[in-house]
């Protein structure tokens, strides 16, 4: 099931400390922010263990077929 608040697009606007346009890299928007949303999740929840991270691949696989 989709989370009702996941976004399929995210817009990202802005202007650099000089005034001129911010430009931020796709890599970055792609990976480095899902990267610092999953530190930032196990600096609160903690770090998952074995079990969690079996049962959410069996959910993930369960959910392609």
């Amino acid at each position: 099931m989709k989370c009702p608040l996941a976004a399929d697009a995210i817009l990202v606007r802005g202007v650099a400390e000089d005034g001129s346009d911010l430009v931020i890299s796709r890599d970055y928007i792609k990976d480095g922010l899902r990267a610092r949303a999953q530190d930032l999740v196990t600096q609160e929840l903690g770090q998952r263990n074995d079990v969690e991270i079996h049962r959410a691949l069996e959910r993930q696989v369960d959910a392609e077929y």
